[in-house]
C-alpha cells in the first residue's frame, strides 16, 4: 500500500529516496525523480525557470520529430490530425469505448477555453475513425499550482466558485513559472491498445505543445495508485514527478491522491534530439 502520514500520501516513503534514473516501485511505494523532501539544492525550482522561444535548430528538431511519428503511424494505416475544437473532443470520448468523460479540465462549458489555448490531436484510421486522442491547454501564469490548482480555477475558470473544498497539498510544491502546457484525456481503443500508441501520442503532444505554444513546461496529474504511476513514468516517458495532493477532486469528482508529472522544454527538446540522431543513424545504415 501507498504510504501515509497524517492523512496525506507520501510517495517518497522509502529507503531509496533519490533514483537518478527514474521513479521505481519497491514494496508498492514510489520515488520520484526528484525527492521534495531531500531537494537541498532547491531544483524543483530551479527545473521551472522561465525560458525563451524557439530557435531554428529547435523549430528543425520538433518538425523531424512529428514528420518521424507521423511516417511510422503510416505503417500502421494510421493519420495524425489536430483540432482546436473542444465540442468536437467533448462528443467524441462521451461516445467512445473503454474510457470516462472528459475531465472537467477541458470541458469547454465550465472552461473558457479558446482555440488560440488549446488542442486535442488524434490518431485515425483509414476510415476517418479516431482510434487514439490527447488534449492540451495552455496557461501563462507565475505559479501555475497555486494560480490554477489550488484555486480549481483548472477545473473550471468561467464562474468563480462559491465552495471549493481545500486538498491536502504536499509541500514543497514545485513552482513552474510563465508559459504552462498542461494535458489531458489521453485515449486509446480498446482494440487497438498493446501497439504502444499511448506512448506516442503522450509524447507527440508534448512536442505540438512544445512549439505551438512556446511551452516552457508541459504538466500531467495522474492518480497515485502504483500500477498509474508506472505506467506514466515507463510507458508514457514522463522524466519528472512528484506528490501533489489529496482529497476533493473535481475532475474525478471523488476524494483521491494526485501527483503531478512533468517535461521542461530541454528535455522535450533532448527527445526529439535523440529520435533525429536515430533518423539519421537509419539513414546511414541504409546506404551504407
Amino acid at each position: 500500500m501507498v504510504g501515509l502520514s497524517n492523512g496525506v500520501i507520501n510517495l517518497f516513503e522509502s529507503s531509496a529516496l533519490q533514483i537518478a534514473n527514474g521513479a521505481q516501485l519497491t514494496e508498492n511505494k514510489v520515488d520520484f525523480f526528484i525527492n521534495p523532501k531531500e531537494d537541498t539544492n532547491n531544483s524543483l525550482m530551479k527545473k521551472c525557470a522561465p525560458m525563451a522561444g524557439l530557435n531554428n535548430n529547435e523549430i528543425r528538431a520538433t518538425q523531424a520529430y512529428i514528420d518521424s511519428a507521423m511516417e511510422e503511424l503510416s505503417t500502421l494505416g494510421l493519420s495524425l490530425t489536430v483540432s482546436c475544437d473542444a465540442y468536437e473532443w467533448r462528443k467524441l470520448l462521451e461516445n467512445a469505448p473503454g474510457v470516462r468523460p472528459l475531465a472537467s479540465t477541458f470541458d469547454p462549458d465550465p472552461n473558457d477555453i479558446r482555440n488560440r489555448d488549446m488542442f486535442w490531436i488524434a490518431f485515425r484510421n483509414d476510415d476517418g475513425e479516431a482510434i487514439a486522442c490527447v488534449g492540451s491547454r495552455f496557461v501563462e501564469t507565475d505559479d501555475f499550482v497555486n494560480e490554477w490548482v489550488t484555486t480549481w480555477r483548472i477545473f473550471g475558470d468561467r464562474t468563480p466558485y462559491l465552495n471549493i473544498q481545500t486538498m491536502d497539498y504536499i509541500d514543497p510544491l514545485p513552482t513552474f513559472k510563465k508559459r504552462i502546457g498542461y494535458g489531458g484525456g489521453l485515449w486509446v481503443h480498446p482494440e487497438w491498445r498493446g501497439n504502444d500508441l499511448a506512448a506516442r501520442i503522450s509524447r507527440l503532444a508534448r512536442v505540438v505543445t512544445l512549439r505551438h505554444f512556446c511551452a516552457d513546461y508541459y504538466t500531467v496529474f495522474v492518480e497515485c495508485i502504483p500500477k498509474k504511476l508506472e505506467w506514466a513514468r515507463k510507458t508514457l516517458g514522463w522524466p519528472n514527478g512528484a506528490n501533489l495532493c489529496h482529497g476533493y477532486y473535481p475532475a474525478r469528482d471523488d476524494v483521491i491522491f494526485v501527483a503531478i508529472f512533468w517535461a521542461g522544454r530541454e528535455e522535450i527538446l533532448t527527445m526529439c534530439r535523440r529520435n533525429e540522431l536515430g533518423i539519421q543513424d537509419r539513414l546511414l545504415k541504409r546506404t551504407a
